[in-house]
């Protein structure tokens, strides 16, 4: 649970210190007032990552870097920014990855309601790679595929065993391993090529940055000069004095940004090279892998000489793929885990609204790879999700959110205790909005989370005194 975050330098505050409670937090406040710099500021001092295109943005305009210090119940720990490298301090990475038991991407997925989040689990393959992931059910495929190919290399031998012209085989294979060795060596230039392009690449981003950097103090120069005076003691500066240093300032600039435009022009003559040089690789990839299957399949053949087949293998694998397979136990984990999630979603959405409940429907279970459909049941009629009005997917999908946590808990060891909210209930009226800070303190009171923390323009969130209110 976080009991305080101090922000320097990060985002638009150049010094802010917030404390949080058990229980719910409302963050209210103006646009623009850097309400979502705390939540991203808790994302980045946690898994050292935002939502941002890049790291760097995160630091205020007037300092040279950001830090970002939180104290949880258990530790504190700082994470500090600087232009193109991030600094944890006080614990090693690795301890913290342990201590939070959950990768960044499920940290999105499950405890954080984004204001840019683009990704809904309202849509069908997107819920059933986040339910596959959760489950682990590509694992099982994988293995089924082994044990698949594994079976069939067995039941061809079978089937076709007889002597095979091994002298025949050996050549095929000398020349597919010659091919091999030429495809090679006449990929090793390409790869070099790849290799420094990634370099000049990186060296451009580098100096990119630099153009950047200068620009920036050019542009701060730029608005002390507007002031007509000196930034340092204050003395005027007479007409003369002000056009030269204005013209000077302005021939930096140009100077800048002609040479970023230059740079510009450069990276992307270098990534249209690294695509060429992409493609002939993948051509001799394509080349060397398919040389290498047919050698496996020969070599296979070759085998078929044994005196003998492993009749108790195939035995054994006939007993193990019905398991492995997506209508075996996989299947048998989404029969139990969707409906707990599809439960823990009725039950809270209930609390809102009784006449309402939701249904996954699961198609093609079988494939390994099965579509969810999710239908709502409101007022004895059935529903799709397209046909909500905007407050009720809100609660729904908040709903869905909070099942999966209960399931994600169960299956997974993480010391994550709080739900974060980045203007989630825009869409709500201040009545649906109330209720579901009802929803969270009977969430609470389950033992699935301690905190609540929520960003929003609901002044009506100040009235009530359950709520522990942050004015920005």
């Amino acid at each position: 649970m976080i009991k305080q975050i101090h922000l320097k330098g990060f985002g638009i505050h150049k010094d802010l210190t917030v404390q949080f409670v058990p229980g719910l937090n409302a963050v209210i406040g103006r646009n623009q007032h850097g309400k979502t710099n705390i939540m991203e500021a808790i994302c980045f001092c946690l898994f050292g990552k935002t939502q941002n295109s890049t790291l760097d943005k995160v630091i205020n305009f007037e300092m040279e870097r950001a830090t970002v210090d939180i104290e949880t119940t258990d530790h504190k720990f700082s994470r500090t920014r600087a232009p193109n490298s991030s600094k944890l301090e006080q614990i090693e990475k690795l301890a913290l990855e342990q201590g939070l038991g959950i990768g960044y991407p499920e940290f999105l997925s499950i405890f954080y309601i984004s204001s840019h989040e683009q990704k809904s689990l309202f849509d069908p393959s997107y819920f059933r790679n986040f339910l596959i992931s959760l489950f682990g059910l590509e694992v099982y495929a994988q293995k089924y595929d082994r044990l698949s190919a594994e079976y069939q290399g067995l039941q061809t031998a079978v089937q076709s065993f007889k002597k095979v012209n091994i002298p025949l085989i050996q050549g095929r294979i000398t020349c597919l391993q010659a091919y091999i060795h030429r495809y090679t060596v006449d990929r090793l230039p390409y790869a070099d090529r790849a290799v420094k392009c990634h370099t000049v690449l990186n060296q451009i981003s580098s100096k990119s940055g630099e153009y950047r950097a200068t620009l920036n103090q050019v542009l701060r120069k730029q608005n002390l000069i507007a002031q007509g005076k000196c930034g340092e003691c204050g003395r005027p500066w007479d007409a003369e004095d002000l056009q030269t240093r204005k013209t000077k300032i302005d021939a930096i600039k140009v100077k800048i940004q002609t040479a970023n435009r230059v740079l510009i022009a450069k990276n992307n003559e270098v990534i249209r090279v690294q695509q060429e040089v992409d493609e002939r690789l993948n051509a001799y990839d394509y080349r060397i892998e398919r040389a290498r299957n047919v050698i496996y399949r020969l070599q296979e053949k070759a085998r078929q000489q044994a005196p003998s087949i492993n009749v108790a293998r195939i035995k054994e694998l006939e007993l193990l793929m019905p398991i492995f397979k997506a209508s075996g136990f996989p299947s048998y984990l989404l029969q139990v885990y969707v409906p707990v999630i599809v439960e823990s979603a009725n039950n809270l959405l209930q609390m809102m609204f009784p006449d309402m409940r939701v249904e996954i429907q699961t198609q093609r279970p079988e494939s390994g790879k099965p579509d969810f459909k999710i239908l709502i049941h409101k007022n004895d009629k059935v529903q799709e999700i397209s046909d909500l009005c905007g407050a009720e997917r809100v609660i729904v999908n908040l709903c869905f959110r909070l099942g999966i946590m209960i399931i994600f808990k169960q299956l997974n060891k993480t010391n994550i205790d709080f739900f974060l909210i980045d203007e989630g209930f825009e869409r709500l009226d201040a009545e649906n909005a109330i209720q579901v800070l009802t929803v969270f303190e009977n969430f609470i009171s389950l033992g699935y989370l301690k905190q609540v923390i929520i960003v929003t323009h609901k002044k009506e969130l100040k009235e009530l005194k359950n709520v522990n209110y942050i004015q920005l």
